[in-house]
């Protein structure tokens, strides 16, 4: 008879191994864990080091745990764990380390008294920053809300839809003088739309700020975590700062609107199509000015880009002049006062005059698009005025087309500032990511493990550990100074590893 404990279980250290070959990770070498790591403490770690948190998880039969995301390890004694990856009714799918998957069978009073926890790979902030990940995320976890934002748009534009169709039926009837019930009618649509468009903007407010406030959270903490935990001190806390700040403000737009300009594409589609049925080509005018809106967006991205990058070397150059100022006030011959002066003046009015760059590019951003949203108006207008004339159109086709063209209108403006925001949010994410990437070292890495018994074993730090053994201290006294210059090692461990080198 099979024996749980014996047959399926796996000790506390190679708990790496078997959870590495189920998220499909690359195989690290198990750690060295001597005492039983039982509690949530003592797990947290050993699992941390490797980018995976345990939780615990608290089941009483088979019924509890079959809720919880897996997978799940739990503690059966002797420092020996089951590694759960599928919960069904009298039984549990465990993964050894032969990477094979076998069901075993279970009674409910097996889960009295074990320790469950529930295992997670750790997310790293640049993943967490990810604009990308950020908008599958929020679509996937908001689906009701973006299929109630997208029927009440679908109805909004049904309703527009409505108006050229009206206006066809009571073409003869369209003079206030001869017919105002059928002017009434096309007013009582117009405030129908008023009305799904004020129930737009109020419930998607209140929803999403529910919603994505836990995000916000979440990338805060994240954010203070990496400045505590990483080697921060190389670099200025100004820059982090002025990174964090950015990312604060584009993160609001990407949070609060992404979704939202999705839900109003197809809108905008429809929107097109009437325009298009009421008044033919023109309808291709506001496809083209959204186009140039997206392109000057995204050059204007460009260009703010260059500049920003521009004042960071100069507020660098700056950090350097004061550097230079205290070193030459503390010589005694100061030499180059003058040249020092001389450069601090240069370097503020260059930086002056790339902050006023950035402030008139920006200004002319807002004018432009402010312009193209009356422009796109103006051409709608104008050419149907001239399809009044030809006698082309009818007077409905215009009121239809009037009342589309404010709403497209913002939802063009809309598109382009988003454009850029998600520009503007990929590149502050991706800076700072960089800020917390590690350095890559072409030299060796060495790990060294000190026993009890004061041995010495030295593996080479890879994605798969080689056992080198302590033979190596024997066939490289030659190289003992280097060997000891790589051991990335400190304190007392550092001293007993030199000391293993020279003797």
């Amino acid at each position: 008879m099979l024996n749980i404990v014996s047959d399926f279980s796996v000790r506390t250290g190679e708990l790496i191994t078997v959870l590495s070959c189920f998220w499909g990770r690359a195989e690290p070498s198990p750690p060295e864990v001597d005492e039983i790591a039982d509690s949530e403490v003592k797990i947290n770690g050993v699992l941390l080091p490797y980018g995976i948190t345990a939780k615990p998880v608290l089941a009483g039969c088979i019924h509890d745990i079959s809720a919880k995301n897996m997978p799940l390890i739990i503690h059966v004694g002797e420092g020996r764990w089951l590694v759960v990856v599928r919960v069904m009714k009298n039984a549990v799918t465990v993964l050894g380390l032969d990477k094979k998957f076998q069901d075993v069978l279970i009674e409910d009073s097996f889960y009295n008294g074990k320790t469950i926890f529930h295992v997670t790979q750790n997310e790293t902030l640049k993943e967490k920053i990810s604009v990308k990940r950020m908008l599958f995320r929020l679509i996937s976890e908001n689906k009701s809300y973006y299929c109630r934002y997208f029927l009440a748009s679908f109805l909004l534009a049904l309703t527009a839809l409505t108006i050229p169709v009206f206006s066809s039926v009571f073409y003869d009837k369209l003079i206030p003088s001869e017919s105002v019930s059928s002017l009434f009618s096309i007013c009582g649509i117009a405030v129908i739309m008023i009305l799904l468009e004020l129930f737009l903007r109020t419930s998607r407010d209140i929803s999403q700020s529910l919603l994505s406030r836990a995000d916000d959270v979440t990338l805060d903490i994240s954010f203070m975590e990496n400045v505590i935990r990483s080697n921060s001190h190389s670099h200025m806390v100004s820059t982090l700062y002025f990174l964090w700040v950015e990312f604060q403000r584009v993160k609001s737009i990407v949070f609060y609107g992404l979704i939202q300009k999705v839900a109003e594409l197809p809108v905008f589609i429809i929107y097109v199509a009437i325009i298009c049925m009421n008044l033919g080509f023109v309808g291709l005018v506001p496809v083209v000015m959204t186009i140039v809106g997206i392109i000057y967006s995204w050059y204007h991205n460009i260009s703010m880009d260059k500049l920003g990058k521009e004042q960071q070397n100069k507020n660098q150059s700056r950090d350097s002049w004061f550097s230079e100022v205290l070193f030459s006030l503390d010589s005694v011959k100061n030499i180059n006062s003058e040249r020092l002066l001389t450069d601090w003046v240069v370097m503020s009015e260059d930086n002056s005059i790339i902050s006023l760059k950035m402030k008139r590019m920006m200004s002319t951003y807002q004018y432009i698009m402010a312009s193209m949203s009356g422009l796109n108006q103006l051409l709608i207008m104008m050419c149907s005025w001239f399809l009044v004339v030809q006698g082309s159109i009818t007077t409905g086709s215009i009121i239809s087309s009037v009342i589309i063209v404010g709403r497209m209108s913002s939802i063009m403006n809309s598109f382009s500032s988003l454009f850029m925001s998600v520009l503007t949010a990929r590149r502050v994410t991706q800076d700072m990511g960089a800020l917390f990437d590690s350095p890559k070292s072409n030299s060796p890495k060495l790990l060294t493990y000190i026993k009890p018994q004061n041995s010495i074993l030295v593996k080479n730090l890879s994605w798969k550990y080689d056992d080198v053994g302590p033979d190596v201290l024997k066939k490289n006294r030659s190289r003992n100074t280097h060997w000891a210059k790589n051991c990335n090692c400190g304190g007392v461990w550092g001293r007993q590893v030199n000391s293993a080198f020279t003797h």
